[in-house]
């Protein structure tokens, strides 16, 4: 009973995340972001853990921003976001406050595909495998998924460090996303961890 119940708070937060393109509900953990990121300042996380640099002249969204954007079917908004200038393209981080069993991506990975197919708005999937980024694995989505009034090619990153989830989302608008496929990837590939967990 109480592994289901673990398994049903990934499986919400997954879906909460889902609908929202992210939703990271960190608790008492600091998100460090310049106020004016460039490529050589990291953003960091999870207690100073978890880091990435973001693409040239993103910048921190406010509350507003992210309540504009991500406050989605009743999702809660992350907790941190950067963007570009006119916000067409974000990545999303945090924790999600969700306590994961085990250092499992597999269970993961199935728990997590499972809300989104179930979430309802999934237009296409290019990608579900699990990866390795800055030292960790990481279960990677690419996906499309319907907003309101246009398609998002989504690019989420779910990892388990302590034993809680920790997720990305690199998200763009479908029409946009060819223009800065390259920036995301890199950003994507500049993720470090300390003291990543065993595989």
């Amino acid at each position: 009973m109480r592994t289901a119940n673990k398994r049903s708070g990934v499986k919400l937060a997954a879906v909460s995340f889902a609908a929202a393109a992210i939703s990271v509900t960190a608790g008492p953990a600091v998100v460090t972001v310049p106020a004016q990121p460039s490529t050589q300042e990291r953003i960091s996380f999870a207690g100073g853990r978890v880091s990435f640099v973001p693409p040239p002249g993103f910048t921190p969204l406010t509350n507003e921003e992210m309540l504009g954007k991500f406050n989605r079917s009743g999702a809660t908004p992350p907790k941190a976001a950067v963007g570009n200038a006119s916000r067409s393209v974000t990545i999303a981080f945090g924790l999600t406050g969700q306590q994961v069993p085990a250092n499992d991506l597999v269970k993961v990975q199935q728990v997590i595909t499972d809300a989104y197919n179930g979430a309802g708005f999934v237009s296409r999937w290019i990608k579900n495998e699990i990866v390795e980024l800055g030292g960790m694995r990481w279960v990677f989505f690419d996906v499309v998924t319907r907003a309101a009034d246009t398609e998002v090619h989504n690019q989420a990153l779910f990892g388990v460090l302590d034993l809680q989830l920790v997720a990305f989302n690199f998200n763009a608008t479908v029409a946009e996303f060819s223009k800065v496929e390259g920036e995301m990837a890199k950003a994507r590939q500049s993720i470090r961890v300390v003291n990543p967990p065993a595989p």
